[in-house]
This record gives structure tokens, sequence and C-alpha cells, in this order.
């Protein structure tokens, strides 16, 4: 069956988000690494091919090189 998970963090008014968007606006700081963002994307390109093949595929985490 399903089972409805919740999140423990508390959601903030505005959201993390745009805040995090404003400030990387403002100082041309990005707020997360790239490897972070692909690492992200990894887990979700695993879950997606999980769904599809309907059986676990392992995340294949890449790494960035400079």
């Amino acid at each position: 069956g399903l089972i409805e998970l919740k999140s423990r963090v508390e959601e903030t008014n505005p959201a993390k988000n745009y805040v995090d968007m404003v400030e990387m606006f403002r100082t041309g700081k990005e707020p997360r690494s790239h490897q972070s963002i692909l690492n992200c994307v990894s887990v979700l390109e695993a879950m997606e091919k999980s769904a599809e093949k309907e059986k676990w595929i392992d995340v294949e985490y890449l790494k960035l090189s400079y």
C-alpha cells in the first residue's frame, strides 16, 4: 500500500528556494554546488528508470571534473 510521508522540516514564508534564488541574484553566488545538483538529478534519473523497468535501478553518481 501507499504511505504518506510528511516532512519534519517546517515550511517558511517565503519558501527557501525563493530566498536562495534572490540571494543568488543579489550576490552572484549559487546556493548549491554543481556536484550537489548533479547528484540530485542522478537520483531522479534512477527513480524514473526504476518506474519504467518496474525494478530498482542503482543510482549512478557522476563526478564533475574541471
